[in-house]
């Protein structure tokens, strides 16, 4: 099975920079690591938000995203569910751009 990695930085309108970098197979996220300026407490959610992403599709992602910020507990700044979902798009483009 074909593995793509995906490395992207993304700054949405009003957001924090957004750093994404993950490994896409069969069009699910096998692992995905996010960093940037934003904040995300407590700041062991940011591990339990990726463990929540693997093997999602790449139109899941914003969804997910959005189920985990809503199950309360976590408070997130600077970033969106939409801007997660962008960043790891603009990676996958970028990649593809790379093997042409």
């Amino acid at each position: 099975m074909k593995k793509t990695k995906v490395r992207a930085d993304y700054k949405g309108e009003g957001q924090k920079l957004l750093r994404i970098s993950a490994v896409i197979s069969a069009g699910r996220i096998e692992r995905i690591g996010i960093a940037g300026d934003f904040f995300l407490h407590p700041e062991e959610a940011i591990f339990l938000l990726e463990d929540s992403l693997r093997g999602a599709r790449i139109s899941e992602i914003s969804e997910r995203v959005q189920r985990f910020l809503q199950k309360g507990g976590v408070f997130a700044l600077g970033i969106t569910p939409e801007g997660i979902q962008k960043a790891v798009e603009l990676g996958l483009s970028e990649a593809k751009m790379r093997k042409s």
